[in-house]
């Protein structure tokens, strides 16, 4: 899978697309981003295969390096 860098300034509205192109159950979780937990993506958000689960939400917080990864489903 390619390697995907977002960048966003502060007042920026982040909207995604994510679909899950896998067999299996998974999420697209994120570190460091403050936004609201319905949108993190975390374990407890798991995305069924097929579906399309589209987070919104406004950049706030200062400067920071964040990341993201999947959890998929154990």
């Amino acid at each position: 899978m390619p390697t995907r860098v977002y960048r966003a300034k502060r007042g920026d509205r982040v909207a995604m697309a994510v679909t899950n192109a896998l067999n299996e159950a998974s999420t697209l979780h994120r570190h460091g981003m403050r936004l609201p937990a319905v949108m993190d993506g975390g374990p407890h958000q798991m995305i069924q295969p097929g579906p399309m689960w589209s987070p919104e939400w406004t950049v706030g917080q200062p400067a920071a390096t964040t990341w993201y990864h999947p959890n998929p489903q154990a």
